[in-house]
């Protein structure tokens, strides 16, 4: 079956196994992270950091988060077999804690695609084992989470 994502930046098709058959619903080559510059409402960024901003910009709705290229290639083997999570926990997925987070996990090819601009995003199944998350994802939802921790630091420029 064709599913269509919104991975944020546009929406693309790509093929789903949902036979019913199988205990798990796979997606096949999503898009899991790319960089470039990245939207994310003032929810989503680090407290600590909101707090080194000036005052003036610590109440924006909205911020731009600058992802390099090169911290994606230099971590492509981290993103097969991860945990998928709903939402963005804030803690780490851990054999002791899996069962309270997990939706699902990333598969074991993850591939690296270079868009005309430079920047590269990650392709790579998901494999969702939970039919509530997995109906969010197609419906548009943004924030599943691999729980992959970033440097953040303020800056006016990339």
């Amino acid at each position: 079956m064709i599913v269509r994502i919104h991975d944020g930046n546009e929406v693309y098709e790509t093929e789903a196994d949902d036979c019913g058959s199988k205990p798990y619903i796979a997606i096949k080559k999503c898009r899991m992270l790319r960089s470039g510059i990245q939207l994310y409402t003032r929810d989503e960024v680090p407290v600590e950091l909101l707090n080194e901003l000036p005052e003036d910009k610590r109440n924006q709705k909205v911020f731009k988060v600058y992802r390099r290229p090169e911290a994606i290639v230099k971590h492509l083997k981290d993103f097969n077999y991860i945990p998928l999570a709903n939402n963005h926990p804030d803690v780490d997925i851990t054999p002791d804690n899996r069962k309270e987070y997990e939706v699902g996990r990333a598969g074991g090819l993850a591939g690296l695609v270079t868009l005309k601009d430079g920047n590269v995003y990650v392709e790579n199944d998901l494999i969702f084992d939970d039919r509530a998350a997995y109906n969010e994802y197609v419906n548009g939802k943004r924030e599943l989470s691999i729980g992959l921790q970033a440097i953040w630091k303020v800056s006016d420029s990339p």
